[in-house]
């Protein structure tokens, strides 16, 4: 939802650079043997075997279809149990009732999926409310498809890092191109949600 979408504006501007992507579950640690020249990966930076750099630290957020709290205003007491939509595990439901002082409205109940865009993707549909956050919903926020109902936004303690292997070729060739593009994406997409947050408060 972040990286692929800009791929194609790295291959134009380098041709002559030939991609190998892999994706895995975020439940799949790297392994230390891994082959690979370079990765991306959610974490802590607590890896042995790679260096690793920050790249994107993530901020998490309700979000719905334009027209899913009809014409008035959007009000937490408004949520029920249906339109609850889980990415993967409940604990985010739980902490943003709680935050929104929500009650009685049970934080497992609603619908879980196991990849993130299937959550996103329901929510534009208008079949609930989804966790987004900056990483994964910025297309969706840009385009409209999704809004943020309430203000309330929530820290996640993990980021995105890249990690190399501890070797002398990691950072040579086309793999250190790849990773400057890649710092000034992130930069870009941060600059991008600081609009963005100023425009949602005024």
């Amino acid at each position: 939802l972040w990286l692929f979408p800009r791929l194609p504006r790295f291959q134009r501007a380098n041709p002559d650079v030939e991609i190998a992507l892999t994706t895995l579950s975020y439940s799949q640690p790297i392994r230390d043997d891994e082959p690979l020249e370079f990765a991306i990966s959610w974490g802590r930076g607590e890896w042995r075997s790679h260096i690793f750099e920050p790249l994107l630290t993530n901020t998490n957020f309700l979000v719905c279809s334009p027209g899913f709290f009809g014409k008035s205003a959007a009000d937490p007491n408004q949520i029920v149990e249906d339109h609850l939509i889980h990415d993967r595990s409940t604990f985010w439901w739980a902490a943003f009732l709680n935050s929104l002082g929500v009650t009685g409205v049970n934080p497992s109940g609603g619908t879980l999926y196991n990849q993130t865009y299937l959550c996103l993707e329901a929510a534009a549909r208008g079949d609930g409310i989804a966790i987004g956050d900056e990483v994964s919903s910025r297309d969706y926020l840009d385009t409209g498809r999704l809004i943020i109902p309430f203000p309330l936004r929530l820290p996640a303690p993990d980021s995105y890092y890249i990690l190399t292997p501890r070797s002398e070729t990691a950072n040579q060739g086309p793999s250190l191109r790849f990773k400057r593009w890649l710092t000034e994406e992130a930069t870009e997409h941060r600059l991008w949600f600081t609009d963005f947050w100023l425009t949602q408060s005024s």
